[in-house]
């Protein structure tokens, strides 16, 4: 078995809703026992060709036992020689699918199991494992209108996957909907994960292109603000009496007074991610509560743990404001955190978020 977490019905039925209603024929490339080609076929009954591939032998089997009507073939997506011999690849290359069902391995031992020799693709840095299968199932079986499926959380979020994304998107695909699952949505794994519906817009460059330069952002917060990542890995501190105050993740919602950094363990410093000031600080990893949202001066330097975000101001009632703005919006502020595994925000987004609500901000 590869990755063997197959999709719930509900959640198949879910995904299926929104196929195109004059969906012809649905692919699945990775079909494990078939629950997203069945939920197809539950809403569009012989209308439709089901066509599946796994690299699963055994499952392929069962499939082809419990539905003589479909296109199944064993098959690996991530060796074009596998998939090229496949009946599957045939028929979808003489008439390409309406869209593809998607719900790839997100484990990295998953894809290292299934790569060939000789990597059909290669890319400025690897994708995560459920964006190559993506991309794969894209590049080989070219769907018409639309790709709908399960994928993790941060297939869509993580710095790892911004070139390999740009590819999606440059083929002419754009997100129309995305939904999170609980994260017991799996038996046995607590990923984070959404349901996902891309659609063709060859129109969509353009019409980006035309709302940016009708876009004028203003600037409502004239103070300068600075976001201070913290660079300090808990596991490679190295605690002295002598060094300076050491401030983890945990420590954010226990500091209510400037005078807390006193009760902080000591380390020796590193270059990175030491900060004074007035601040607000937010969790890097994990998700903000109202809690962790207190104006902070902080009169001596503060080694930052790589979990922590500072956001530092020029005065108390620039801090103050900053922390007020942040408890207003923390609906917001959480949904910037995202994940496969535990949530966590990048500079990147963070600062991006903060300039759409009129503060300027800068990484230090």
């Amino acid at each position: 078995m590869y990755d063997p977490h197959f999709t719930p019905a509900d959640v198949a039925s879910r995904v299926a809703a929104f196929l195109p209603a004059e969906t012809g024929s649905v692919l699945d490339p990775t079909a494990g026992e078939g629950s997203l080609l069945a939920a197809a076929e539950r809403r569009f009954g012989d209308s439709c060709r089901y066509l599946g591939l796994d690299i699963d032998i055994e499952v392929v089997r069962r499939m082809r036992r419990l539905h003589p009507t479909w296109g199944i073939s064993s098959g690996n997506l991530l060796n074009s020689n596998s998939v090229e011999r496949t009946h599957v690849f045939d028929e979808a290359c003489g008439t390409r699918p309406t869209a593809l069902l998607v719900n790839p391995p997100f484990r990295r031992t998953a894809v290292l199991e299934s790569l060939p020799d000789s990597p059909t693709a290669a890319y400025r840095v690897e994708p995560s494992p459920a964006l190559r299968f993506l991309l794969s199932a894209v590049q080989t079986f070219k769907p018409t209108s639309a790709i709908c499926g399960v994928l993790p959380e941060g297939l869509f979020t993580s710095t790892r996957d911004t070139y390999a994304r740009s590819l999606l998107l440059n083929q002419g695909w754009t997100l129309s909907h995305s939904e999170p699952l609980p994260r017991n949505t799996f038996r046995g794994v607590f990923p984070n994960t959404r349901i996902a519906i891309f659609v063709t817009d060859a129109d969509r460059k353009t019409q980006a292109s035309a709302t940016a330069k009708k876009r004028k952002r203003r600037v409502l917060h004239q103070s300068r603000l600075e976001i201070v990542r913290g660079g300090l890995p808990l596991h490679a501190a190295r605690f002295s009496r002598r060094g300076v105050p050491f401030l983890h993740s945990v420590n954010i919602s226990t500091m209510p007074t400037s005078s807390a950094t006193r009760k902080l363990r000591r380390v020796k410093s590193i270059t990175r991610g030491i900060v004074d000031g007035h601040v607000v600080l937010l969790p890097r990893v994990g998700v903000p509560t109202l809690e962790h949202l207190t104006a902070l001066e902080l009169r001596v330097p503060v080694q930052l743990s790589d979990c922590v975000i500072a956001l530092r101001v020029g005065t108390p009632a620039d801090s103050t404001r900053l922390a007020s703005f942040l408890g207003a919006r923390v609906g917001e502020l959480r949904s910037l955190y995202s994940g496969t595994g535990a949530r966590f925000v990048t500079v990147d987004r963070l600062r991006t978020w903060l300039a759409s609500r009129g503060w300027s901000a800068v990484p230090a």
